[in-house]
This record gives structure tokens, sequence and C-alpha cells, in this order.
């Protein structure tokens, strides 16, 4: 009887101490990761917007016939092969263009990484900045965007407006034309006390090109002053045939590096607008790694495996004080 007694306390002790260390090794695991979400010192962020529903891209790429008239030519095999771009499968890195095509890319070690963490899914969505970091909320808006009042963009929360100052056409002349709205633009974000940081959408074919898209930035923002980048911002031009289409990857990172050369020389802080098709097939990143990187991705998360300071994350953003959509930015530091 003794012997049973004393068997079954043995038994019951080693169930309850197992139970305990079962328990035990769980709450470590709860306490730590709780530990680390409590280690994220980032703040909710007071900033009102929405978001609109996303625009939907269609792979045709759509020829103009005058345009082709005009030009006596078509896209080039490089704007087929990019945008949209069948699946590629060379390479150690995997992300999805905006048209949602499965792309594969080789790493450069030698360029800064990426090293923001967010622990909520809804990744900037959720208004919380990256672990160890902070974060602020821009918009960046051209004449397209019309009349701004941004003391309402101000009051609902947003720090800072990237104003585009001036493009150059896409035609075969490549014209280079000054925004209408600059000049209302960065008078009116400044006295509202925002931040203002300008750029120039870029159609340059050389150096020499990119050079003079630099000086007449400079020029119109000299009077004023930015807070934040001059910046640099070449995007190839969907569904119509454009001055740029068979501009080389070489030449385009030699175009921004002499945009921004020219920009440093004034005085100004340079910075060139990329996204992952930029970053995968026209720039050498490594080359650039010296300048800031305003990066585009409509995703909750950013996907590039390199560094950035700005992100614009949505080009369907609902903001009070601007009509219709508008793009949304985050500043990261």
């Amino acid at each position: 009887m003794k012997k049973s007694i004393l068997l079954f306390m043995i038994i019951v002790f080693a169930t309850v101490s197992c139970g305990k260390k079962t328990a035990s090794v769980t709450n470590v695991e709860t306490v730590e990761t709780q530990n680390e979400l409590n280690n994220d010192d980032s703040k909710v962020i007071n900033v009102t917007f929405s978001l609109g529903e996303s625009v939907k891209y269609d792979n045709e790429v759509k020829e103009d016939a005058s345009a082709i008239k005009a030009l006596k030519r078509e896209h080039s095999v490089k704007y087929y092969a990019y945008h949209p771009s069948p699946e590629s499968t060379i390479g150690n890195f995997t992300y999805y263009d905006v048209a949602g095509n499965k792309k594969i890319m080789t790493i450069n070690e030698n360029v800064p990484k990426n090293i923001y963490k967010w622990n909520d899914p809804e990744g900037v969505l959720s208004k919380k900045a990256p672990v160890g970091h902070k974060m602020s909320y821009g918009i960046d808006i051209s004449r397209h965007n019309g009349d701004v009042d941004f003391i309402k963009v101000k009051d609902a929360g947003f720090d800072f407006v990237l104003v585009r100052i001036a493009y150059r056409g896409y035609g075969k002349q490549g014209r280079l034309v000054i925004d209408e709205l600059q000049d209302q633009n960065l008078k009116l974000a400044r006295n509202a006390g925002l931040k203002v940081g300008a750029y120039v959408f870029s159609q340059s074919i050389n150096e020499e090109e990119a050079r003079e898209e630099a000086r007449l930035a400079i020029d119109l923002v000299k009077d004023y002053g930015l807070d934040l980048p001059l910046i640099f911002d070449p995007e190839t031009v969907k569904a119509e045939i454009a001055r740029t289409d068979n501009v080389e990857g070489d030449q385009f990172t030699n175009n921004a590096i002499a945009f921004c050369e020219e920009v440093k020389k004034a005085g100004f802080t340079p910075a060139i607008y990329s996204n992952m098709v930029w970053e995968d097939y026209y720039f050498d990143m490594e080359k650039l790694k010296d300048y800031e990187i305003w990066y585009a991705d409509y995703s909750k998360i950013p996907q590039t495996p390199y560094n950035f300071k700005y992100w614009q994350f949505s080009e369907v953003g609902i903001v009070d004080g601007v009509k219709d959509f508008v793009d949304l930015n985050v500043m990261i530091e």
C-alpha cells in the first residue's frame, strides 16, 4: 500500500514538474516576443488618409499611331521586355512589379541594405514606424493635382510635400517645361508649415540633358530654399512612344549622377526616384549608393533589398485638401 502511494506521488510530481517546465518555456517565449514588441519605440502617427481603389495596369502596350509616325519607330524591345516583362528566373531575390509580374533579381551585396523591420503586417498602413526608427507622412504633387489647400493637408497630420517643379516632354524634341503650379505650390506649402522638397520628371537621354534639368531646378528653388532633397525622377512612359525607350541602364545611371552632382554643387541635397524594376534593370545601384533614394512601391511593406529614405507607398491616396487621388509618401529616419 505504501509503495503504491509512493509510486502515485512520484508520478504526480513528475507530471506537475513536466507541466511546469513546459509552461515555463512557453511563458518565456511569450514574454520574449512581447518584449520585442514593447521595444518597438515607434509611436502611432496621428495622420488621416484613406486609399482609393488600386489602379489596374493593363499588360498590353497600346501604341499611339501618331507618335509612331512622328518618331518613325515603335517601342524598343527593351520596353516590351521590361514593362511588363515575362517572368524572370535568374537571381536570388524575388519581387513583383506594379503589374503583378513575378521577377527574380541578383542582389548587389555592395549596396547598403534595407534594414527596416515592420512588426505589424499592415506595415505603413498601421501608421507606426519601423522598429527603432521615426517616420513622417507626406504627399507629392504636380499641376495635375490642381489647387491644394496645404493648411488642410497639414491639419490632417502630414509633415512634408514633394513638389514637381519641372518636366521634360517624352516626345522627340524633349522640351523642358516648368510646372505651371510649382511657384504656388512651393510658397503655399512652406506657408502652411510643411517641409518642402522638389523633383523634376526627367526624360533625359544623356548627361548634358540631365544637367540642364538640374540647372533649371536649381534656378526655380534657389529663392525658396528646400528642407528636403531636389530629386531626379526618371520614368519609363507606359503605353506610348518615349524618347527614352532605347536608353540603356548605364546611361540612365550616368544621367542620375550628372543631375545629382550638379545639385550638390549648388548646395542642395540630391536624391533619385526609383522602384524595383529600375533597381533591377536600369540603375547600377552601387554607383548611386551615396545618394538618397525616393523609392516607389505600392505594397504595405517595401520589397526592395536596398536602402532608401523616402517611400512612395500609394498613388491613390485620399487626403483632405487635395482633389481626387494623390501620391502618399513616408520619410523614415
